[in-house]
């Protein structure tokens, strides 16, 4: 399942939850069926915890880093 701004998440995606909490997912969990939200490890910019399996469709992506493959 995406984010709530339609993207799939992706690791080294920059994010940020409902109440404007910035932070970088370190890893992507895909759910077990179609309809399962991916479960996504945030490192938060303020140092906070970081927080396992927070779901995907909670999050806005703010930027994604362009890689060449």
């Amino acid at each position: 399942m995406p984010y709530k701004s339609g993207e799939t998440p992706k690791v080294g995606d920059r994010i940020k939850n409902k109440v404007s909490r910035h932070g970088t997912v370190t890893e992507v969990k895909g759910g077990i069926e179609q309809i399962s939200d991916e479960k996504l490890t945030i490192h938060w910019d303020d140092r906070a915890v970081p927080i396992e399996k927070y779901s995907a469709s909670e999050i806005v992506m703010v930027s994604r880093t362009s890689r060449r493959e």
